[in-house]
């Protein structure tokens, strides 16, 4: 399961690129990620794999605080 909890994400210089996020994603669910260019998807992806760190709000991976 990916669960995200009210997470932000902002970048230097006050770009915001994700706002108080709550996500859920069950084990064998299959979801699609779309938006137009600067939604912030490659910076949910990122926040997944532990590329970037959230500035507010909690990520959990397989039941694991990320």
């Amino acid at each position: 399961m990916i669960q995200l909890r009210d997470v932000t994400k902002e970048y230097p210089g006050g770009m915001l690129a994700l706002s108080h996020v709550n996500l859920d994603i069950r084990k064998g669910e299959f979801v699609f990620i779309v938006g137009h260019s600067g939604a912030g998807k490659s910076t949910l992806i990122k926040l997944l794999y532990r590329e970037e760190v959230p500035t507010e709000g909690r990520v959990f991976v397989a039941g694991k605080d990320l």
